[in-house]
C-alpha cells in the first residue's frame, strides 16, 4: 500500500500525510498485484502492528504540522521582489539616458560631461545591489561592501570633477573610520563569528594607506593618521576581548 498524490500524480513513501511538492493531502493507493501472504502476516501481528501504527501516526502528525508551512519559497514574494528590482532598474536607466540627453544634446559645449559620472554611479550601484541581494544579510557584509564601493566610485569621480586631493585626504578616511566602528560593533555582537573576516579586511584598509603614504612621502594626512589610530585601538580591543576568534579566523583564512 503506497500513498499517492492525485495532484502531482506521484507516489510518496514514508509517513507523509501531505505531498512534499504541492502540500496536497495524500491518498492511499492499493497495489492490485500485492502478495496476499503479506496481508496475512500483517493481520497476525495486530498488537505489534498497532503499536507501530501509533508511533507512525504520532510522527505523521508532527510531520504534517511541519509540512503545512510552505517548503518552497513563496512565489508571490519572489515576484514582488523581482518587480521592485526591475522598477528601480528602469528608473535608473531612464534617468541615465535623460542625463546623457541633457548633457550632450542641450549643453554639448561643456568640457566636463557630468553624465559620465552619473553612468559610473548607476553601474556601480547596480553591481553593488546585485551583490547584496544574492548574498546573506549579515550587517558587517553590507557595511564593508557599501563602504568599499563608495570609496572606489569616489576616486574617479573626484579625479574627474577635480577634488581628488580633498577626497583622498578627508572623505575616504572618514568613510573607513565609520565602517570600522560599525564593523567593530557588529563583530562584538555577532555570535557566529562570520563578521570577523569583514572586520579584519576593514583593519587592513584602515592601516595600509597610512603606511604607504608615510613610506612614500614621509608623512600622512591628519585624517588618515586618526584612522590608523582608530584601527590600532580596535585591534587591541579585538585581541583582548575576542582574541581566540581573531586567531581562528586568521588560521581559517590563511589555511594554516
Amino acid at each position: 500500500m503506497m500513498k499517492y498524490c492525485p495532484n502531482c500524480q506521484a507516489e510518496v513513501g514514508g509517513t507523509f500525510e501531505y505531498c512534499p511538492l504541492c502540500q496536497n493531502e495524500l491518498v492511499y493507493k492499493f497495489d492490485a498485484g500485492a502478495d496476499a501472504n503479506q496481508e496475512t502476516l500483517e493481520n497476525e501481528s495486530d498488537s505489534h502492528s498497532d503499536r507501530e501504527h501509533l508511533e507512525e501516526s504520532d510522527s505523521a502528525i508532527a510531520l504534517s504540522s511541519i509540512l503545512q508551512d510552505p517548503y518552497f519559497p513563496d512565489c508571490s514574494k519572489l515576484k514582488t521582489q523581482s518587480f521592485w528590482y526591475k522598477l528601480q532598474l528602469f528608473i535608473m536607466c531612464a534617468a541615465t539616458f535623460i542625463c546623457f540627453a541633457i548633457d550632450f544634446l542641450i549643453t554639448y559645449d561643456r568640457d566636463i560631461h557630468w553624465s559620465l559620472i552619473v553612468l559610473l554611479w548607476v553601474v556601480g550601484f547596480q553591481i553593488l545591489l546585485n551583490k547584496l541581494i544574492k548574498r546573506h544579510s549579515l550587517p558587517s557584509y553590507f557595511v564593508f561592501y557599501i563602504a568599499f564601493y563608495i570609496g572606489v566610485l569616489l576616486l574617479p569621480t573626484a579625479y574627474y570633477l577635480e577634488f581628488f586631493t580633498f577626497c583622498v585626504n578627508y572623505i575616504l578616511p572618514c568613510i573607513c573610520m565609520v565602517a570600522l566602528v560599525l564593523n567593530f560593533i557588529f563583530c562584538m555582537l555577532d555570535k557566529t563569528g562570520n563578521a570577523m573576516v569583514y572586520m579584519l579586511c576593514n583593519v587592513l584598509i584602515g592601516v595600509l594607506p597610512s603606511i604607504i603614504m608615510i613610506a612614500i612621502y614621509g608623512m600622512a594626512p591628519l585624517f588618515w593618521i586618526i584612522c590608523m589610530i582608530t584601527t590600532v585601538v580596535s585591534i587591541f580591543a579585538l585581541v583582548i576581548f575576542v582574541g581566540p576568534k581573531v586567531r581562528n579566523e586568521i588560521i581559517k583564512r590563511l589555511n594554516i
